[in-house]
């Protein structure tokens, strides 16, 4: 009996198209994203995060760019930081990061961009004060 895989989609040439991936009832757009869920979450139920909040929708600056934003977190102390996971660092999302810190007349959110590096997981910190955020200690 031989077993069948499907070929992954190519949506540019030597790129590979991130599978969705369900964890409980939450659906990600990949499986990089699933495992930073986690980490999150691993946090939440150890009481230093508030909330999680998973997909809490699209902010539009007046500069035109729109932001479709992967996690919400509430830490105990009400600070709130967004995080986008990225599988990898493409250009499309370089651009609207410049965008997005050239954006005038708008308040800054603070922003952490996780990206995988190769053995795990490396973030950067955009208007963040890194005394007031605790991340996961794997997000180096």
């Amino acid at each position: 009996m031989t077993l069948h895989r499907k070929k992954p989609t190519r949506h540019r040439p030597g790129m590979i198209k991130p599978q969705k991936t369900h964890v409980g009832n939450q659906v990600f757009d990949s499986s990089f994203e699933s495992r930073v869920f986690k980490e999150l979450t691993d946090l939440l139920q150890a009481g230093v995060y508030k909330e999680v909040i998973v997909k809490p929708g699209s902010i539009e600056w007046p500069c035109g760019l729109k932001w479709k934003i992967d996690f919400k977190v509430i830490q105990d102390d009400k600070t709130e930081f967004f995080v986008e996971a990225k599988g990898l660092l493409t250009s499309l999302f370089r651009t609207q990061l410049r965008s997005y810190k050239k954006c005038p007349n708008v308040e800054m959110l603070p922003l952490v961009v996780v990206y995988a590096n190769g053995k795990g997981f490396k973030a950067v910190r955009i208007n963040c004060d890194s005394s007031k955020i605790y991340l996961p200690v794997s997000f180096k």
